[in-house]
């Protein structure tokens, strides 16, 4: 092993102040602690010993020659020693440990390719003797690399308890007692990880149970493991400091791109850039991203004749025209042809370039009528034709009868307009019929109005949901029932809870699992969140019911919701706050991280995102909205159409980690 420049100094040893048995009978975590904060040479000494049986035979199986595996072997412990303080879960660190020596064999494929180290891998060899026929040797061999490749796969919280039963052998309350849960958990975990394995294994022609025999039998015995593990101590302790890795670093990376859960420092750029640009367009006032040369107000603008399934306001009108040559949606559309304006992007029609010319004239104006009767008292005071779309009533929640009163002295008609509509929730738009009124969902959705839509939910229902367990709660609850703690909640707030009694057997709990918890002035929702993931349960809704179940089951049940985009001030800049949901809310659960939940941007003339999601994650990126939207006052927006690209990666820079329990190695 070739030594870097020393930087990390070790200790001299204590292994005379410390008994074996006692560092035999340490945790996982208290090894890796004693190792990365005080430098411990005995705690790295157990950890590589407890595991090397399984490192070794991983890495035995996947390398062509026992040098390659070797090298493998050893790069996984020195990555270990070296990232250690990256794992965050260090009670998973065996199925860490797994993954990071399946990554580290196949790296070891691709360094000999990289090399042509033809004439070497030809006298390479070394395939565990399992049996004395050479047909069962190479079967065995073969289901067990395809099990090692399906378990490195797997989600975390499942390998980790099947490399403990598979090649350690543990029992239940052992593995129990690591994860500091019941013996039940574990159980369903193992169930729930055998049959997610099982699945994966015969899609690849794999009998389940010869791959689980497989893997016992071509495993290493503890005699060569041991051997191992000594000369690789005795080369690491030798060491001023932490070696390099037999194996580049560089030809591992490319690797963990595939099923990765974590981030990588690209992600965490993009989302650092996404809040930046965010951040700016917030603060920046919106007069200064618009041309002031064209004078027109942004309220009441020309429109494109794009007519989609998504709109929310569809005048009775065919035709809607650009509001000037210069204005982003102009200049999207420019090759695109419409047949209601001119080759400048002008209107097409004589009324509404009347209608486009009248509106800087000065003039006296006053209105008193209702809002039913605005459209026809317009009319008659402008002397223009003003149609008022019928929608508008309905979706900016306007009372006909609603009194409007104004009175102008020589003011600009487009201002006059501005400040009779703004507080109404609506807009002027020059059709090349005339002038129409319309919904403005840019002064709306800061009324909570036209904001988001669930779509296979029952929108009003999970509206009076998130009402009702937004409110404060106070509640203490020792050892009592999980079901009769839901109850609690129940008459609390008057909401039917359901527990999905199936998926928790598949983890191995019930409704009879005791809850200690107590919380006091607390949302409802927050509360029951902070009492259900000690159980690794969540709340749901399925069926337009809420129920609450396992983080898998509400995983394989995502919600759908249209997310509208206006009064953010984002000026066409959606791009920017997809990447910093992606990187900011829950990032690992999205589909570009190896998670399920998905993004892209809505169809239609108004900006908006279609996500596909858990409850919990959508009710994080609303309150991410509403934030952002909370603090924009921004004046104008442009109607930009979305387009969005998920940022590409690097070449030679996959995924930022080893995946696994914890952090990558970056």
């Amino acid at each position: 092993m070739n030594q870097s420049t020393p930087s990390i100094e070790f200790q001299p040893t204590l292994a005379a102040a410390i008994k074996k048995a006692d560092l035999t009978a340490s945790s996982d975590a208290d090894l890796l602690d004693a190792w990365l904060r005080d430098k411990l040479s005995e705690a790295f000494t157990e950890l590589v010993s407890r595991y090397s049986v399984m490192v070794l035979s991983v890495c035995r199986r996947k390398c062509r020659c026992p040098a390659d595996a070797e090298d493998a072997y050893q790069t996984t412990f020195l990555l270990l020693a070296k990232n250690g303080h990256k794992i965050r879960r260090p009670e998973c660190l065996p199925g860490w440990l797994h993954r990071v020596a399946q990554r580290a064999s196949m790296a070891t494929l691709q360094r000999s390719i990289e090399l042509q180290q033809s004439t070497e891998q030809l006298e390479c060899s070394g395939a565990l003797s399992v049996s004395d026929d050479p047909l069962d040797q190479i079967a065995a061999q073969h289901d067990a690399v395809i099990l090692d490749e399906e378990l490195a796969a797997l989600p975390d919280r499942y390998r980790t308890v099947l490399v403990m039963q598979v090649y350690q052998g543990l029992r239940l309350e052992t593995m129990a007692e690591r994860f500091q849960t019941s013996v039940g958990t574990i159980r369903g975990r193992l169930q729930r990880g055998r049959k997610l394995l099982a699945g994966r294994l015969r899609r690849r022609g794999v009998v389940p149970l010869l791959a689980f025999t497989s893997a016992v039998t071509t495993s290493v015995g503890s005699a060569e493991a041991s051997l191992a593990s000594s000369q690789f101590l005795h080369a690491f302790g030798s060491a001023k400091s932490i070696p390099h890795p037999p194996i580049p670093e560089s030809l591992v990376n490319p690797l963990l791109s595939t099923g990765k859960r974590l981030m990588s420092p690209w992600n965490l750029a993009g989302g650092a850039a996404a809040a930046g640009t965010l951040t700016l367009l917030l603060l920046t006032p919106i007069d200064g991203l618009v041309d002031a040369a064209s004078g027109d107000d942004p309220e009441i603008t020309v429109a494109n004749n794009q007519a989609t399934s998504t709109e929310l306001v569809r005048t009775e009108t065919i035709a809607v025209t650009p509001a000037s040559e210069s204005s982003p949606a102009t200049t999207a559309q420019a090759d695109m042809p419409n047949p209601d304006t001119d080759r400048n992007g002008s209107p097409a029609s004589e009324v509404a370039k009347r209608v486009q010319s009248e509106l800087d004239r000065f003039g006296d104006l006053t209105v008193d009528s209702t809002v039913g009767d605005l459209a026809s008292t317009l009319q008659e005071q402008l002397s223009l034709p003003v149609i008022m779309d019928v929608r508008a009533f309905e979706f900016a929640q306007l009372d006909r009868d609603r009194t409007v009163k104004y009175e102008a002295n020589e003011e600009p008609v487009r201002t006059v307009l501005r400040k009779i509509l703004d507080p109404l929730g609506l807009k002027a738009v020059v059709q090349n019929e005339g002038l129409v009124i319309t919904a403005n969902p840019s002064q709306l959705v800061h009324r909570g109005i036209g904001t988001d839509l669930w779509l296979n939910a029952d929108n009003d229902s999970m509206l009076e949901l998130a009402n009702k367990i937004s409110q404060q709660t106070s509640q203490s609850f020792i050892d009592t029932p999980l079901e009769d703690a839901i109850r609690v909640f129940e008459s609390e707030t008057e909401i039917s809870f359901q527990i999905d009694r199936r998926a928790l057997e598949e983890i191995g709990l019930d409704a009879e699992l005791g809850v200690t918890f107590a919380v006091n002035s607390v949302p409802v929702y927050d509360s029951m969140k902070s009492m259900l993931r000690d159980f690794d349960l969540v709340l749901t809704v399925f069926n337009n019911i809420p129920t609450v179940t396992t983080v898998e089951a509400a995983e394989s049940k995502l919600l759908n919701r249209v997310y509208w985009l206006e009064g953010l001030g984002l000026n066409g800049h959606y791009d920017s706050l997809m990447q910093m949901i992606q990187t900011t809310v829950t990032p690992d659960c999205w589909e570009a991280l190896g998670g399920n939940s998905t993004m892209a941007p809505g169809p239609g003339d108004r900006p908006c995102i279609v996500i596909s999601s858990t409850y919990e994650v959508h009710r994080e990126i609303e309150e991410l909205i509403k934030a952002f939207r909370a603090n924009s006052f921004a004046s104008q927006e442009s109607d930009v159409p979305m387009k969005y690209e998920p940022p590409q990666m690097p070449a030679g820079l996959g995924g930022g980690g080893f995946g696994g329990g914890g952090g990558g190695f970056f």
